[in-house]
């Protein structure tokens, strides 16, 4: 196999994209196959993708052209309580270290409700995006996690209604590390 992200795809059964010919190192392997984030001391379950509802790849313009930016990414789904404590766990210990968790998760409950709607199959998705827009997280070239996370809203969401799991973009920056969940 010529592309190394050819070969990740046969050993996990994620799509990764990233720059061409770009080294996929390990610790990202285990993250996207195994849920380890061994530099944070975090696990999760995660699994492959399967059909993503009304999810989009993104909508945000850094995931969308990942490779432009230099980062790699795969797409995948975990159980929404294991995103949901990550989430968290990068709000609240990366990037606000003084915020408790019950601010943390106060967030606007229309924009909750709306995202919801679409979720439950009430209302059609945004015209914009032609769907959710899949929440990601960011880890650094030594594997930790950044101080990087979207999605609170549609987590919320994904709970109101229910779902067991969820889809995220793991988003592999392969020009910055992470230091203390902070961009060096």
């Amino acid at each position: 196999m010529d592309d190394p992200k050819d070969e990740i795809e046969s050993r996990v059964d994620y799509p990764i994209m990233g720059p061409e010919g770009a080294e996929v190192p390990e610790f990202f392997i285990d993250m996207v196959r195994d849920g380890e984030f061994r530099e944070d001391h975090i696990y999760v379950d995660t699994m492959p993708l399967g059909d993503e509802g009304p999810w989009t790849t993104s909508g945000i313009p850094i995931v969308e052209s990942a490779p432009s930016y230099g980062n790699m990414m795969a797409a995948v789904r975990m159980p929404v309580e294991d995103f949901r404590d990550l989430q968290e766990y990068i709000g609240t210990e990366l990037r606000y270290p003084d915020t408790r968790p019950i601010t943390w998760w106060d967030v606007n409950p229309d924009r909750v409700e709306s995202i919801a709607a679409v979720l439950r199959g009430d209302e059609e998705p945004d015209e914009i995006f032609g769907g959710i827009p899949r929440p990601y997280i960011k880890v650094g070239t030594d594997g930790s996690l950044l101080d990087t996370q979207e999605g609170r809203h549609r987590t919320v969401a994904a709970e109101e209604v229910g779902l067991d799991s969820i889809p995220v973009t793991i988003m592999y920056n392969t020009s910055k590390e992470g230091e203390g969940g902070k961009y060096a």
